[in-house]
């Protein structure tokens, strides 16, 4: 999963994603490390944060490569 690479080059601490997306931090580490899955709306509020800055990306390049 690329969300942590992400997440970090756009200076984001787990606590502030967690809160742009909507979920508690520990929620969210738990997501990001692989311990939960994102679903599907989460997925998607945060490729629209990372398109800020990387217009391209992909819900399939940031979670499944």
């Amino acid at each position: 999963m690329m969300i942590k690479v992400y997440r970090e080059s756009l200076g984001l601490t787990q606590k502030e994603m967690a809160q742009k997306i909507g979920i508690s931090k520990q929620s969210y580490w738990n997501k990001e490390n692989g311990r939960r899955k994102f679903n599907d709306k989460e997925k998607k509020i945060i490729r629209d944060i990372i398109r800020d800055y990387v217009p391209n990306v992909t819900i399939d390049r940031i979670f499944f490569n």
